[in-house]
């Protein structure tokens, strides 16, 4: 059997002890934001909490958000040095030698220096209105109250530092002298003996524990430090960075007791007796390092850009892989840790994450599980390409396993372990395959021993099943709904589950419960990983690692750096550690941290303007707006970097409300659409992820104006109007008087007008032709002893005389009236004339005649037109058709005879009489107008040929009358 696996045993390579490298993980600045360039010369924080950038592009300002440029046509050079912050303004000094300032948000030449600098870089430090600006070619002072320039010496200054608690300033010259330069004078403190026998270079000037320190490079490229002794005034020379040589040091950065230097070969940090503890950035060249109020490191480069180290940051351990990644990992005893990579290779590592031994796998396929098997020191391992392995950690022996097909979890349990497949889920007490219990025939995806109460639960595909001792199974649901679980921790005896997609539930005594989802601030629903640690639960989330406080129920830290270049996916406590498996290397957080500046309160926002329709207003002082200002809209930010989720506001506005208000998330700006005419105080804090508000407030106080209207001068002029329209109104009123009087009569004139007309149209209708040919009718009735025709044509003649009086005396009758009147005529008209003809009378049945209204006397005349002048001329057959219909809100009557045409008519009159006319007809005419003019009635009339005949072509005549004519 030995035999057997001896070839396992040649491919097993084991390497010796490995020391890994750990620093910090910085994010780039520009997996973020767009950088305006790789290229930085130096940084500054001003009192705004805004960062200044030096760019080789030019001079930028960084608000947190976004980059902005500051130019000005009258620079010579783009690339700026020494960035100092004095009275409110970042003063500079560029390449070509010009000094600058910022002021007024713009850039500003204050000098030329360059007959001064002749081409050197200079570097610039205030004491009091003065400033000290120092170069190879001397030291010189510059006077802000009257702009003068004084030249100081004319010495080789190497490299100058300023005390920040006495403001004075030190500098180094090329003879070796150590000067210090006060307000008053330069003082010389120490000159070198040695000085000037050897090139030296790269000087420095820094302090550490107040004590000042000096270093240069010598010309063979080794580093000098030396430390200034105040007592006997003297340097003594320290062992600093033997193993390096060429080492330049660019700047330098205490924190934590530590000084941080900047250099050529990256990141040193050394402890108080200058012994290095760590060295990072080794890659990149370090111009400048400062720590900003949030406690973000920033470090910029000379080719690279720009770094930041969160102030929650995490560290990363280099496991020195080549294009692997970790894939698994596990524990050991709590003293060891197993990794998996990508590439079939185990790394076991001691408690102080020293790599002791590593072991290649016969197949380079990436390792998906290990769990070790307790009882027997093996290792269970399982690959992605269905193969498995157990390795002996009492001889490091590899043997070939089956069975185990890419386990996508193994899980120590009470006497054995669980292997969760694609496939299935079993139970085992070795790895003997054979001997495996089946659980359930369905893929399972992860599973969780709780030892205290000797149960287990799995999650399968589409549902979480509780197993008890005696593998009783049991099915979780949550709101009738399948629990999807991800990842399982425990406290006492609460079993936190995280799902995917319904954030981290809680199961206590049979009961599942909603525990944290996005809406208590996780950062997203979608759980990759929770692990407990005391009353702490650590959550890998789509967005980062959480960790939140079960008694406090407080979220306390949150890394949410640049996760999308790490495939982080496990969580695993160790040596006081979580150990995130992600790339190439491992991600490490402390599980406590001494430092508890992650606490520290949002910062207050900060004003950044103020619009109206019209106006943009730049500062918040004496802000005075007009009472006609509508969509008034406030933007302000909280300083500082925004990496993660953005912070919310919460706000108040006196005179409106006293009750606080809260934006919704990443929104920096207040609108208002209107605001009645009064003084506010506008407060808005910021609150951040974690629901801690900043303890000062951004307070912005403005007046909209009383309008004009609400002024006393205002009501003066009212009053001495009003008198003036009063005056006014009473002359227009005795002339709108007037107007009327002389309206009314021109009214009565028009009565009296129509009133004639009507006199006349009663006088056309009682023609004495007509009523001749009447009581003629009448005489042969009563000569031919035709007693009854007669008397009944005169009582239908008597009828008609009467109501033609009648309606004489109304301009409007009922159209039921007018019909009746009509019927009359046309029987007696049909009596008068010799040759008879044949009448029809149409009525619509959308008609109801007694509720319509039409002028009285007005419809007969065109009736007798028709007859007189079309029927009368014509032989043969006669006809009269007379036919009333309704359309929208108009009676329209026709009248259609047959006869023979007005043109016809004309002609036959204008042959008969010389001096024809229709005093009914004309009548009409101008009643029409009348009514159209003073009443508005639109009355139309048109008469038309009926058919295209030239001896008997007919007449239409349409009479278009408005309903309910008043």
């Amino acid at each position: 059997m030995l035999r057997k696996y001896q070839h396992f045993l040649a491919l097993a390579f084991l390497s010796f002890t490995a020391i890994y490298a750990q620093e910090p993980a910085a994010i780039s600045l520009g997996s973020f934001f767009q950088q305006p360039d790789l290229v930085y010369y130096d940084a500054l924080e001003d009192q705004y909490k805004n960062i200044w950038l030096s760019t080789d592009n030019g001079l930028y300002k960084f608000d947190g958000n976004s980059f902005k440029e500051y130019a000005t046509s009258a620079q010579k050079s783009n690339a700026f040095f020494s960035l100092k912050e004095i009275n409110n303004a970042v003063w500079m000094v560029n390449l070509y030698g010009q000094l600058l300032k910022t002021e007024n948000d713009s850039l500003k030449v204050v000098t030329n220096l360059t007959p001064y600098l002749k081409g050197k870089l200079a570097q610039i430090n205030a004491l009091g209105n003065l400033l000290y600006i120092s170069s190879q070619n001397g030291l010189l002072t510059f006077n802000k109250e009257n702009k003068q320039l004084r030249v100081i010496n004319q010495e080789n200054i190497l490299t100058t530092w300023q005390n920040p608690e006495t403001k004075a300033v030190y500098y180094i010259n090329h003879q070796d002298e150590f000067k210090k330069v006060t307000k008053d004078r330069v003082e010389v403190l120490y000159q070198d003996p040695e000085g000037n026998r050897k090139e030296k270079y790269n000087y420095q000037i820094f302090q550490l524990n107040k004590t000042i320190y000096h270093s240069y490079l010598e010309e063979n490229n080794q580093r000098v430090l030396k430390k200034w002794d105040a007592k006997i005034k003297k340097f003594e020379i320290i062992n600093f960075l033997p193993q390096y040589e060429g080492v330049h040091i660019y700047t330098h950065f205490f924190k934590d007791q530590k000084k941080i230097l900047g250099t050529n070969q990256g990141i040193i940090e050394v402890d108080r007796n200058f012994k290095i503890t760590k060295t990072y950035f080794t890659d990149y060249s370090i111009t400048k390092i400062l720590e900003d109020f949030q406690g973000n490191t920033w470090i910029t480069t000379l080719k690279n850009g720009v770094f930041i180290i969160p102030q929650n940051h995490f560290n990363k351990l280099n496991l020195q892989l080549n294009q692997e990644t970790v894939n698994a990992f596990t524990l050991v005893d709590n003293h060891q840790l197993i990794i998996g990579t990508s590439k079939g290779k185990i790394l076991i590592n001691d408690q102080h994450l020293h790599g002791r031994k590593t072991i290649h796998l016969p197949q380079q396929n990436p390792i998906v599980k290990i769990l070790h098997l307790t009882n027997t020191n093996q290792l269970l391992i399982s690959q992605d390409n269905l193969s498995s392995y157990t390795v002996d950690l009492n001889n490091y022996r590899v043997k070939s396993i089956k069975g185990y097909w890419s386990a996508k979890d193994l899980v120590n349990i009470k006497n054995g372990f669980l292997n969760l497949s694609y496939r299935a889920a079993f139970y085992s007490q070795t790895p003997n395959y054979e001997k495996a219990t089946l659980l359930k025939d369905k893929r399972a995806v992860t599973a969780y021993y709780d030892e205290k109460n000797e149960r287990f639960f799995i999650s399968y595909i589409d549902e979480l099943v509780e197993y008890d001792r005696d593998f009783n199974e049991k099915t979780i649901t949550y709101k009738n709904e399948s629990v999807l679980a991800t990842s399982f921790t425990q406290i006492g005896n609460q079993i936190y589950i995280g799902t995917r997609q319904k954030g981290i539930l809680k199961y206590e005594n049979g009961i599942i419960s909603t525990f944290l989802n996005a809406q208590n601030k996780l950062a997203h629903n979608t759980i990759l990983d929770i692990k407990a640690f005391q009353n702490q639960l650590w959550i890998l989330t789509k967005n980062g690692v959480q960790k939140y406080n079960t008694h406090q129920k407080v979220f306390t830290d949150n890394y949410k750096y640049n996760y999308n270049q790490l495939n982080l996916k496990k969580l695993l406590i160790f040596n006081e550690q979580i150990i995130i498996s992600g790339n190439e290397e491992l991600i490490l957080i402390p599980l406590s941290r001494k430092n508890k500046n992650h606490q520290k309160l949002p910062p207050a926002p900060i004003f950044q303007k103020l619009t109206t329709v019209d106006t943009t207003y730049l500062t918040a002082e004496n802000l005075q707006l007009g009472h006609n200002q509508k969509n008034i809209n406030i933007s302000f930010q909280a300083p500082g970097l925004q990496i993660s989720e953005p912070y919310n506001y919460k706000y108040r506005l006196s005179n409106l409300s006293t009750k606080w208000e809260e934006t919704t998330t990443g929104i920096n700006n207040l609108n208002f659409s209107y605001l009645p005419s009064n003084t506010y105080d506008l407060e808005i804090k910021t609150i951040n992820t974690e629901g801690l508000e900043s303890k000062e407030s951004l307070c912005i106080n403005f007046e909209i104006e009383t309008p004009f209207w609400q002024k006393t001068w205002f009501y003066f002029c009212i009053a001495f109007t009003l008198i003036a329209i009063i005056l006014i109104a009473f002359k227009i009123f005795i002339s709108r008087k007037n107007k009327k009087q002389a309206k009314q009569l021109i009214a009565l004139e028009n009565k009296k007008k129509m009133s004639e007309l009507r006199l006349e149209n009663i006088r056309s209708q009682m023609n004495p032709h007509f009523i001749f040919n009447a009581l003629n009718a009448i005489q042969d009735y009563i000569l031919s002893n035709e007693k009854k025709l007669a008397s009944s044509y005169l009582v239908k003649f008597s009828r008609l005389i009467r109501m033609y009086l009648e309606h004489s005396q109304k301009n409007f009758i009922t159209l039921a009236e007018e019909l009746e009147a009509l019927k009359i005529y046309i029987e007696l008209e049909k009596i008068r004339i010799e040759e008879s003809f044949d009448f029809s009378l149409k009525i619509s049945e959308n008609i109801q005649p007694q509720k319509i209204k039409v002028p009285s006397l007005f419809i007969q005349p065109y009736i007798e037109n028709a007859i007189k002048h079309g029927l009368l001329h014509k032989k043969g057959n006669k006809s009269l058709n007379i036919s009333f219909e309704k359309e929208n809100q108009l009676i329209i009557c026709k009248i259609i005879d047959n006869g023979i045409g007005v043109e016809n008519s004309k002609i036959i009159n204008k042959r008969n009489y010389s001096k024809h006319k229709s005093f009914a007809l004309s009548a009409n005419e101008e009643r029409i107008n009348l009514y159209n003019r003073l009443k508005d009635y639109n009355i139309e009339i048109s008469i038309v040929n009926y058919t295209e005949s030239k001896e008997n072509p007919g007449t239409i005549v349409s009479l278009k009358i408005p309903i309910n004519l008043k």
